[in-house]
This record gives C-alpha cells, structure tokens and sequence, in this order.
C-alpha cells in the first residue's frame, strides 16, 4: 500500500468527525428566575457540530449569574433542529438536551452554603446571522427547567467563529501528504491562575503548575498535572491531576477545543478558609482552547470544576504556554 493510498485511507477514517462543519461562540445576557423577581446576568460559551443539512449537536458552559440564594453554572449536551439558511445568512435553530448544573445555595447549617448538583432540561431556541466570513452573531432564549431546583430563563446575545477544518482545505483535499507529519504531539504546559471556592462569599487564590499532554488517538488525550494552590490559611498545598480529554482541532490556527474527566488528588492536608477539612480527593470536569503560536510553541487555556459530596466544589481557571515535542 502506499504512503499516498494510506494518508487517504486514514482521512476518510476521520471523516465523519471532522469533516462536517462546526463552529464556536460565546454569549452574554441575563438570567430571570421562573418563580420569583429574581434576576442577574448571564454569559456561556458554546460549541456547535453539524449532523446533516438540518441537524446539529452542541456542547456548552453556562454561568446563570448570582440570582438570590443560587449561584449556578452548567454544561449543557443538546440536540438541535436548524432551517436552511434564508438568503444565505439567517438560520433558525432549536435545541433540548440535558443541563447538568452546579448550585451554589444558602444553607442555615454550617458554613452558611451548599453545593447542589443536578440534572435539568434546557431548551434553546436561536436565531444567528452569519456574515459570509466565517464570522456570526447569534440570539439565543434558553429556557432551563430544573426538577429539584429554580427554573429560570436566558436571553443571550452572542458572536462566533467557524474555524476551517482539514476538510475545508482544497489544499488537504488536493495532496493530503503534506499533512501526514499535522498529527498531534505531546505537549509540556506552565500555566497559572486562580482557584475559586464555590461559596457564597467566592474565596479566590491563585495556582500555578506544570501539564504534560499527550495524544492516545486522533481525538484523544490523556494529560497529568502538578498543581499548587493557596486555599485556606495553611499556606500552599499542592495536587495531582489526571484527565483523559475528547478534543477537536481545526486547520485554521491550529486551534484545538476539548472537554476532560478525571481525578484531582490533594497531596497534602489543609483547611478551608471555614476551618472545615479540605477534601483530598475530587471529581473534574474541564473545557479547555489551545491556540498555536509558533510551530512548537501554543497557549492553552482550560477551566476545571471540581466537584464534591460535601459542598467544596471550586473553579480552578488556567492560562499557560505549551511546548510541543516528539513526532
């Protein structure tokens, strides 16, 4: 076999992941509260990938603000209906899937807070406006009902981009040897930034640390993190992070966007700015972008949600420079 016939092979292999079209963007509104004159503001961050001609799939972060007694965010997995575009630029679309949330609510017990964690229903109806060059705006009204917890309503304005992918280049589509040595290499990342308490009163610190990624398959990484931190008042701590990460890079930039689940493992005791015990070991879910600067050189930002059973949830936000090597 050759090496041309086997580049093929091994693109058409890929096809159905990243060859339809897709796009990123981000949101900012307010958020009302379905039972009460609650209401604060809202933002989110959303990423689409086309199905069919009128179908689609998204996957994004939603922050609803400081509504009174809630401090929630979420991820949100929906499927979604699209119109063919009128006049080649408005597209109506409407989606329903899945909100799994993180609460942050009053409490009378000690310390004053609880983290709730759940899972509700979010409808989105949208109508964007894509300008002819990749770039867009979008309306969106999302309404998220919540069984065991407030309903409440979005109305969001936003804009985003459609990165070009592999198969958006006549060039890759032409003489896809030239993209043989494009397979992703592992990655050595120092970053740093801040941890967030999810309480009421948001205790913040900042963190820094170093991250090793690396590919285990075309749309997959697996990564380990050494990470220090300053929450409480003992002074620093450090933890262990492990994530096996599902990613999507694009030609365009060489930009990447993934979603990882893992461990984070206290390696150390400490306490809370409360006094409590810090939690030694957590669940993480994180979104991460990378942009590629120079051949070797990126930056990477990744937002990790820590989550607990016993109301010690926190946000752990970083920004770092990666350094590619190997093959």
């Amino acid at each position: 076999m050759s090496r041309r016939l086997a580049i093929l092979i091994a693109l058409a292999a890929a096809a159905p992941i990243a060859a339809a079209a897709a796009d990123l963007s981000v949101f900012a509104g307010g958020t009302a509260s379905a039972g009460s004159a609650s209401s604060s503001y809202g933002y989110g961050l959303e990423y689409r990938e086309a199905l069919g001609a009128n179908l689609a799939a998204s996957f994004g972060y939603l922050n609803e603000g400081h509504l009174i007694g809630h401090h929630r965010d979420g991820l949100a997995l929906q499927v979604l209906g699209k119109t063919s575009r009128w006049q080649e630029h408005f597209e109506l679309s409407l989606g329903l899937g899945p909100y799994a949330f993180f609460d942050t609510q009053q409490a009378p017990q000690l310390p004053g807070y609880r983290d709730l964690h759940g899972i509700a229903a979010a409808l989105t109806g949208a109508l964007t406006y894509y300008s002819g060059n990749r770039w867009f705006a979008r309306l969106s009204v999302t309404q998220i009902e919540a069984f065991r917890d407030v309903s409440t309503h979005m109305l969001q304005l936003g804009v985003g981009y459609t990165p070009q992918t592999l198969f958006d280049s006549e060039e890759a589509r032409e003489h896809p040897e030239r993209f043989e040595n494009s397979r992703p290499k592992s990655e050595l990342v120092v970053f740093m930034g801040e941890s967030i308490l999810n309480s009421l009163a948001s205790h913040k610190s900042a963190n820094f640390g170093v991250e090793y990624h690396g590919p285990l398959a075309q749309h997959v990484e697996l990564s380990g993190a050494w990470l220090s931190e300053a929450e409480g008042k003992q002074g620093r701590h450090a933890a262990l992070l492990g994530e096996a990460w599902l990613v999507n890079r694009f030609l365009s930039h060489e930009f990447t966007v993934g979603v990882g689940l893992g461990p984070h493992v206290a390696l150390q005791s400490y306490r809370l700015d409360d006094g409590r015990p810090g939690e030694r070991l957590m669940g993480v879910v994180s979104l991460m972008a990378h942009i590629q600067i120079t051949r070797s050189l990126a930056a990477r930002v990744e937002l990790h949600r820590n989550v607990t059973a016993n109301s010690q949830d926190c946000d752990v936000a970083t920004t770092g420079l990666a350094w590619s090597f190997g093959n």
